[in-house]
C-alpha cells in the first residue's frame, strides 16, 4: 500500500511530455530549442559588445572620500577624453586637486577632485557625478 502511494507520488513529480510524441521527434524538438537559446544569447553577446565597442569606455567610477571625490575614468582609445572630463568637472564646479592621467595606447584617468565653493549647502551624488562624466565621454569628440 505504501509502495504503490510512493509510485504515484513520483509519477506526478516527473516532468510530463506530450505522449503523442516519439522519443525521435521529442529529442529533436528539445534540440531545435537549445538552439535557438545559444543563438539568442550569442546576439545579446555581440549587442552587449558592440555597445562597449561604441562609447569606448571601460570604466567610470566615482567614490566620495570626506568631502572630496576620487573619480577613475578608462577608455580603451585615448582621443580627447581627458578635455571632455575636465570640461564635465567645469561644467559642476569642481576643481581637480590632484590628477593621474595616462594616454598610452588607451586612456586612464584618477583624480580627486572637489567642490569649489566649499562653503554652499549642495549635495554631491555620485551617481549623478558619474552619470555626467559617462555622458561627457560619450559625447562626439570636437
Amino acid at each position: 500500500m505504501v509502495a504503490r502511494k510512493e509510485k504515484n507520488s513520483a509519477k506526478r513529480r516527473k516532468l510530463h511530455f506530450p505522449t503523442n510524441l516519439s522519443d525521435c521527434k521529442l529529442k529533436a524538438v528539445i534540440g531545435e530549442a537549445l538552439v535557438l537559446y545559444i543563438s539568442l544569447l550569442k546576439l545579446k553577446i555581440e549587442a552587449l559588445n558592440q555597445i562597449k565597442n561604441q562609447y569606448e569606455f571601460e570604466e567610470v567610477k566615482v567614490e566620495k572620500i570626506e568631502e572630496r571625490f576620487q573619480v577613475k575614468v578608462r577608455c580603451q582609445r585615448g582621443g580627447h577624453k581627458l578635455v571632455q572630463v575636465l570640461e564635465a568637472f567645469e561644467e559642476m564646479g569642481l576643481e581637480v586637486i590632484q590628477a593621474r592621467v595616462s594616454c598610452q595606447g588607451s586612456f586612464s584617468m584618477e583624480a580627486i577632485v572637489e567642490p569649489r565653493d566649499q562653503g554652499a549647502k549642495v549635495v554631491w551624488d555620485v551617481d549623478y557625478m558619474t552619470q555626467i562624466l559617462v555622458q561627457a565621454l560619450v559625447k562626439p569628440n570636437g
